[in-house]
């Protein structure tokens, strides 16, 4: 039998991965005088979050709200009125007994430093005459993952939350009742909060990476407009140089993969796009947040945006027997390593008349196409077969 932690950890995760799902950044041009109340005010353009309306309710609470950034800092603000349920979450609740409670407003400040890496997460009490009482503050290293995802272990009310555990599942409302629900309602609106800061930055991120990628092509240092990349390691090719793209908060060297298959098969199609704005793409339309950076299941996203035809495949048979029924094809393949712990990996192969298979970037040190194979048995090297796509323009 599961204990109430398990249980209310298990649905947290789902309720959370759905709010991800469909979490969505817009930013405006619009001059704001800071936020609502906190103790950063960041005095930049202003940010609206917007949540699909089936979960818009786990923030609904906050009367106020705002989002706010610069090119080195986010930061979320709340105010929502007062709720013993909410109050009982945090560590300094005896402090708060001489606010009228009729007057109180509980505040929620949260923000990440690119800088130092860090989230910072604070909630006051406020009265009617604007006295304050802070009920909780937490500073929270953030860690890059091997893949160039923002992550961070976050501690709410004796639990830990590790933010990429809530991507993967899907929300079941209909398990949110009674005590439980007014419970889990109150972590999930905090582990929210994170991951709207969190997803902001990687977003800003983004457009940081794609101006100074930019900056790479025009200089040389680069890769050039229909330029295979073998080898997501080069650094030091004119024109021809993967390694020195940034991605995410990391450098696309030991994390774009995915990126790289996708930019090569869209070449190989003849819909070939600069490197810069594949890499773009991926992280604009969050293909990537979590443990699992540029998820090789959700590829599928690029495709259909960038309206590229496709099949996917999960299964090895299956994939092998689709390849086996054309003459030629362009196809996206991604397997474990081995030994599995060493992280997964994806390339583009082309399948030419004759079984000819040709693989691009499927060795990481390699600097031209693989030799070539008679099946596609030879890129399955890994621990285990993850998912294939056979690509076409339409």
């Amino acid at each position: 039998m599961r204990t109430r932690t398990k249980v209310i950890t298990s649905i947290i995760a789902l309720v959370l991965s759905a709010v991800l799902l469909f979490v969505a950044v817009a930013v405006s041009n619009n001059a704001n005088n800071g936020l609502v109340v906190g103790k950063k005010n960041v005095l930049t353009r202003s940010m609206e979050v917007t949540i699909a309306p089936e979960y818009e309710t786990y923030l609904s609470d906050f009367k106020e709200k705002s989002l706010e950034y610069n090119e080195n800092e986010v930061a979320f603000n709340g105010v929502m009125e007062y709720n013993e349920q909410v109050l009982s979450t945090f560590d300094k609740v005896a402090l708060a007994e001489d606010i009228d409670t009729e007057q109180r407003n509980i505040i929620y400040d949260c923000s990440f430093d690119m800088e130092s890496m860090q989230f910072t997460f604070s909630a006051m009490l406020l009265d009617e005459n604007q006295n304050v009482i802070e009920l909780d503050e937490m500073v929270t290293d953030a860690f890059v993952t091997e893949t160039g995802q923002l992550d961070a272990y976050i501690d709410i009310d004796g639990e830990t939350y590790l933010l990429s555990d809530y991507v993967s599942t899907s929300a079941i409302d209909e398990c949110l009742f009674g005590w439980l629900k007014a419970l889990i309602k109150v972590v999930v609106v905090i582990v929210v909060v994170y991951v709207v800061v969190a997803e902001t930055a990687e977003q800003i991120k983004a457009r940081q990476n794609y101006d100074y990628n930019k900056q790479l092509e025009k200089s040389g240092k680069g890769v050039a407009k229909n330029t295979y990349v073998t080898g997501q390691n080069r650094t030091n090719i004119l024109n021809n140089s993967p390694g020195n793209y940034r991605f995410g908060f990391t450098t696309f060297s030991g994390v774009g993969c995915e990126v790289a298959a996708a930019y090569n098969a869209m070449i190989a199609i003849g819909k070939a796009e600069m490197l810069s704005d594949t890499i773009y793409s991926l992280e604009k339309w969050a293909i990537g947040w979590g443990n699992l950076g540029s998820n090789p299941l959700q590829i599928y996203t690029y495709l259909k945006k960038k309206g590229i035809g496709y099949t996917k495949a999960t299964n090895y048979s299956s994939f092998k027997s689709t390849i086996a029924g054309k003459e030629s094809c362009h196809i996206i393949m991604s397997r474990w390593n081995d030994p599995w712990s060493n992280g997964l990996h994806t390339f583009y192969v082309n399948k030419k008349a004759n079984d000819e298979f040709y693989g691009y970037n499927w060795k990481y040190y390699d600097n031209t196409p693989s030799l070539r194979q008679n099946s596609i048995d030879v890129f399955n090297d890994g621990s285990s077969f993850i998912v294939g796509y056979i690509v076409w323009a339409k």
